[in-house]
């Protein structure tokens, strides 16, 4: 059998991996629903990941990974498996809201710091005529798995991550991040906090 995977660029992939982004933005859209592989692609622009680094919501979206004065490109795996998630909705960009793109977030496990705050917005390109794939269940893998990316969905067979997939997290609200308000009703979940229902590939 074989598991669907997506490849992204650093420090996109690592981003998802750690749980600071929650919706990956492509051009093209899905019908796919179900378990997703995120792979860390091979490119490395060094001058590009400087450059972010200088960003404070990046600082502060990377900060899981490294302390924050510490470079997180160094920590970053290229042409590996980093984590495994659901993809549980896939819809135009310009159906997305405020409570998905534009509500801040800090790093955990430190004061609030406006400085580094940041949002989804910041993590993708939600301009016209995109699609949001909406990821839940995010695990990542520690170690990373080396393997070859590809464009577009791909599959890997699923012997590379036998043994290798952490245990299932607690479900968010892939809309307001809650974990207190799911109510499932196959083949729905939905969240009484804000009302959002999303389908899911129930095992």
């Amino acid at each position: 059998m074989n598991v669907k995977c997506l490849s992204l660029w650093q420090p996109w992939a690592s981003a998802i991996a750690i749980g600071s982004k929650r919706i990956e933005t492509r051009c093209w859209a899905t019908s796919y629903r179900g378990p997703l592989l995120i792979h860390a692609a091979k490119r490395c622009r060094v001058g590009e990941l400087r450059e972010l680094e200088q960003q404070n919501f990046w600082r502060g979206a990377m900060f899981p990974l490294v302390a924050l004065n510490d470079h997180f490109r160094d920590r970053l795996p290229f042409g590996a498996i980093v984590a495994i998630a659901d993809l549980v909705d896939c819809r135009p960009t310009s159906e997305f809201g405020y409570l998905e793109l534009e509500m801040p977030r800090h790093p955990d496990g430190i004061n609030p710091m406006q400085a580094l705050d940041w949002c989804e917005a910041n993590m993708g390109d939600f301009s016209s005529g995109r699609f949001g794939w909406v990821l839940d269940n995010v695990r990542r893998i520690e170690p990373a798995i080396p393997y070859r990316g590809f464009q577009q969905l791909f599959n890997v067979p699923d012997n590379v991550v036998a043994g290798r997939i952490p245990p299932t997290s607690p479900r968010r609200c892939p809309k307001c991040g809650s974990a207190d308000h799911l109510v499932t009703q196959r083949p729905c979940i939905r969240c009484d906090y804000c009302g959002y229902a999303w389908r899911f590939a129930f095992a």
